[in-house]
């Protein structure tokens, strides 16, 4: 099933849905398929690419397919979703026996719906595969769910607004707990709490090799210590870790899927020299970037 994406550049980028390169964003922020129409348009397989302000539920009814991300490929089988946050680089390998449905959200819209639920920034922030589905919330119920949002969707009916919006907060609380049943982490943080690190989660995601926990913990209104304290409460980790986990994904990206040369990478990434990069990724993944690549 494997196929290579590094033949370009630069990694494609669609504001709005898959292969409309005149990026559109959705309109009404809201857009539901079934998962073969768009991607037989592809012959399924579906590149590696980011949206920047798009949100997407892959729900797996049927089948076996791979998923691409930054530094990795998975093998996976239906019943199985997968929540895609904006920015995070994702790709398909999918064929004729695989069934499912994709909805697409833009980021404000979920902000808006989800506002006050801090406890929902995991699964907000980071790419999620759901595949321990229990008798609460079985995989029958979520499609059945998002079935019923298609459906209200392209209606005229009254109050659909409301409806939509109520149909979404069934759908993602059901995830959240599908999801924190999986993790076995089921503690009630302070909304405070929660508050700073989704915070963090979004700086996370514009830093560099220059950024320090100092200056993310500056930007924050708090210390580094409180910063650190955070980011152990709510994942087991250091806000150092978590910045370094971001940079060496961005980093497997760009060595995996563009023709970017090792030195370009380091720069991109804003490593003062290569060897410094060089340095840092063997030290977290004990081998050389080139060898990374041609692995």
């Amino acid at each position: 099933m494997g196929k290579s994406y590094t033949d370009h550049y630069s990694l494609s980028q669609f504001n709005g849905l898959y292969g409309d390169r005149a990026n559109r964003v959705i309109e009404g922020n809201m857009f539901s398929e079934l998962l073969e129409t768009r991607s037989s348009q592809f012959d399924w397989n579906i590149a590696p690419h980011t949206h920047p302000g798009l949100f997407q539920v892959f729900f797996i009814d049927e089948g076996t397919f791979e998923l691409h991300e930054s530094g990795d490929t998975r093998t996976l089988s239906a019943p199985c979703v997968i929540l895609i946050p904006p920015t995070v680089l994702h790709g398909f390998n999918f064929n004729d026996q695989v069934k499912g449905r994709i909805l697409s959200l833009g980021q404000e819209l979920l902000h808006q719906i989800f506002n006050d639920a801090g406890f929902m920034s995991t699964i907000f922030n980071t790419l999620v595969c759901l595949t321990d589905f229990d008798v609460s919330y079985s995989s029958k119920q979520i499609k059945e769910c998002l079935i019923r949002l298609h459906e209200e969707l392209f209606s005229n009916s009254k109050g659909k607004a409301i409806m939509l919006q109520a149909y979404l907060q069934e759908l993602f609380i059901s995830f959240y707990r599908t999801w924190e049943k999986g993790t076995n982490t089921q503690n009630e943080y302070d909304p405070v709490i929660l508050g700073y690190f989704e915070r963090f989660q979004r700086l996370v995601k514009k830093i560099n090799a220059k950024a320090t926990v100092k200056e993310m913990a500056f930007e924050l209104g708090i210390t580094p210590v409180h910063l650190n304290r955070i980011c152990n409460l709510a994942t087991g980790k250091s806000a150092g870790q978590l910045m370094d986990e971001h940079l060496l994904d961005e980093a497997k990206k760009y060595l995996k899927y563009t023709s970017y040369s090792v030195s370009q990478v380091a720069y991109l990434l804003k490593f003062e020299y290569p060897n410094y990069f060089a340095r840092f990724f063997k030290k977290h993944t004990t081998i050389s970037p080139s060898q990374f690549r041609k692995q």
